[in-house]
């Protein structure tokens, strides 16, 4: 027990806690009970759905064989290991150039490198389309993982 801090506080401070973590947990439980609800049931109105081992099977076959999910997992998952190694291979040389080394306009540079991560990342997207689109890389993943 904390110096100074009666059991009264504690309990309320846990009752708290807990009543913060139940309403963290609230949405992804629902989301897992609404996956196993069947789909006729799902809008009735109902705050918590009523999940059926029938209606999990129905779900989650739907989803695999109407749209392709695994596919699009697989495209996800490309995607942003591109992004990943094309990050750590340009951010480590850049971040020990900057840290490390002397060079003219080093200054400058940092400060210049500070002020872009300032600039919100909705600011440079249609700029970023407009040449995509020129450049002919829309509709590639080139086009989703140049722009990081």
């Amino acid at each position: 027990m904390i110096l100074g801090q009666s059991s009264s506080s504690r309990i309320v401070s846990h009752a708290v806690l807990v009543t913060g973590a139940i309403i963290m947990v609230f949405p992804f439980l629902w989301m897992i009970l609404a996956s196993l609800t069947p789909q006729s049931e799902i809008f009735d109105g109902s705050l918590l759905p009523t999940p059926t081992l029938h209606g999990a099977i129905d779900n989650y076959g739907t989803a695999l064989s109407a749209i392709p999910l695994l596919r699009f997992m697989a495209n996800g998952f490309v995607v942003c290991l591109a992004i990943l190694v094309l990050q750590i291979a340009i951010a480590i040389p850049c971040g020990y150039a900057l840290a490390k080394l002397s060079f003219p306009g080093r200054p400058i540079l940092l400060v210049g490198v500070l002020l872009g991560l300032l600039v919100p990342v909705q600011i440079p997207t249609i700029p970023i389309y407009i040449a995509l689109a020129k450049s002919g890389l829309l509709d590639s993943y080139a086009a989703l993982v140049l722009p990081w």
